[in-house]
């Protein structure tokens, strides 16, 4: 978690914050294109239909932000920071997924204490 945030404060003062929030909300896009193999869940077409627009978006709202090395290394950690954000959330939903609560109770004890 702490890498994540690393990565996106970083990403902060390369690039500013609209075009890293932009590219840290795009985690839960990650976790939906692993969803097939880590989770086993079934793609329909509708799911494939909304996630083709919503990375369609994403892409049109960062891709004009790139200008010069700078930028392009906060647009990577921006990117990064989305990454671990989603290996987050997909590390969770496997430990609960075979039983494994331990992951879940120690993130809501860091989110409760604030950490």
């Amino acid at each position: 978690m702490g890498l994540s945030w690393l990565f996106l404060y970083e990403a902060y003062q390369t690039v500013g914050v609209a075009v890293s929030s932009l590219a840290y909300y795009c985690a839960p896009i990650m976790v939906l294109a692993l969803s097939p193999v880590v989770f086993k869940e079934r793609l329909t077409g509708r799911i494939l239909l909304s996630f083709a627009v919503v990375l369609a978006g994403a892409l049109a709202l960062n891709w004009g932000s790139v200008e010069g090395a700078g930028s392009l290394w906060g647009f990577f950690c921006g990117w990064m920071s989305a990454v671990r954000r989603a290996g987050r959330v997909v590390g969770v939903g496997r430990g609960a997924r075979r039983g494994e609560h331990g992951a879940r109770l120690l993130s809501v004890f860091l989110l409760v204490r604030g950490a």
